[in-house]
């Protein structure tokens, strides 16, 4: 019987599709991890706007997640969009009991600027939920509210991460999105009374609905693999950047990020070495062509022919694309390369997603 990490995501629908349990169940899968779900609220949104939000009833957000955990069994959770007070306590009261690694992602708005928590729901948050909480996830001007620091610098950040750290969570990341930083993206981790300083480049998209839902539930899914929480806000990093990098441009709005993008970057590799040129056709472009391949078996460069330089050079830029593309130096979606390469070698045509690099 295969074993596999389980993880429980309580938290909006999205019907766009691009965040809220979506992109959790999404995130989860792409990092071996079984996801499943209690839905707190159906949204009307796409890449533009959010245009209606029905909550669903207390009771039944309860019912869904005692089913869960009675049968399947969870190794953590991720909480997202609560919208309401009620809703608050029943997830704070169930998620009390687990006695697993929490991630509470405290939605507050919507990337179109909906609001997707109640005003007086703040405080039963940081009362309640925050409490119980493992690694909290506020963006700036989420930390702003739950500290009462105007988060506009990574000295404000780190100041109001320890003060939320205080409320309860062990660990606090605030998401530096927001907030400028030498041309990058600064996320400040403090745990265990030390701060962390995440800096990644920023990146030029417009698919970016959804970071912080794939960023929390990355983290939930590595917690549930056995990392610790530095670890996994690290490799969450790594993760949600690939996720925007390679965005999916859909809608006349924000378009998604794509948390299936590792996974696709890993079949696009393996696709691309097994196809490529291999020993056997160097050997042969190091014969030569003609009736002197089959005079030496021992060409020097120097008496190679025109054609024979060119040949060994587009086998070496092969090679190169192939490194690039696993490291991702170069996007796999590089088709003016690519497409060369498959009219010299026969490589596949690439159905990677369109990149929302720009």
């Amino acid at each position: 019987m295969v074993t596999i990490p389980r993880a429980l995501t309580i938290a909006g629908s999205d019907s766009g599709g691009g965040a809220g349990i979506q992109a959790d169940l999404k995130t989860f899968a792409a990092l071996g991890v079984h996801g499943a779900c209690a839905i707190t609220a159906i949204t009307a949104q796409n890449t533009r706007t959010v245009t209606a939000i029905q909550d669903v009833d207390a009771r039944i957000v309860k019912a869904q997640i005692n089913t869960v955990v009675n049968d399947i069994g969870i190794d953590a959770v991720k909480t997202g969009m609560l919208h309401t007070s009620e809703i608050i306590g029943i997830v704070a009261q169930e998620i009390r009991s687990f006695k697993i690694p929490t991630v509470v992602d405290p939605v507050m708005v919507a990337k179109s600027g909906a609001k997707l928590l109640h005003d007086d729901a703040v405080s039963s948050l940081k009362r309640e939920l925050l409490p119980d909480a493992t690694v909290a996830t506020p963006n700036a001007p989420e930390a702003t509210v739950l500290s009462g620091i105007k988060v506009d610098s990574v000295e404000a950040a780190k100041e109001a991460a320890r003060k939320i750290s205080s409320m309860g969570p062990v660990g606090v990341v605030v998401k530096g999105g927001h907030i400028p930083y030498r041309g990058k993206v600064a996320d400040v981790l403090y745990v265990n009374g030390e701060y962390h300083v995440f800096e990644t480049e920023e990146l030029p998209s417009r698919t970016t609905h959804g970071t912080g839902c794939t960023f929390s539930s990355a983290i939930a899914a590595y917690m549930a693999r056995g990392e610790n929480v530095t670890q996994a806000v690290k490799l969450a990093k790594v993760f949600v950047q690939d996720a925007i990098r390679f965005g999916v441009l859909v809608g006349e709005g924000v378009g998604p990020v794509n948390p299936m993008a590792s996974l696709y970057k890993e079949a696009e590799k393996h696709k691309i070495w097994s196809t490529s040129p291999r020993h056997s056709d160097c050997s042969r472009v190091l014969q030569l062509s003609g009736k002197s391949s089959r005079k030496s078996t021992r060409i020097l460069p120097w008496r190679w022919s025109m054609q024979q330089t060119l040949e060994t050079w587009l086998v070496f830029l092969a090679g190169y694309y192939v490194w690039a593309v696993s490291s991702s130096h170069i996007p796999a979606q590089c088709s003016a390369v690519h497409g060369m390469l498959r009219a010299l070698f026969s490589l596949p045509k690439l159905t990677t997603p369109q990149s929302g690099r720009q």
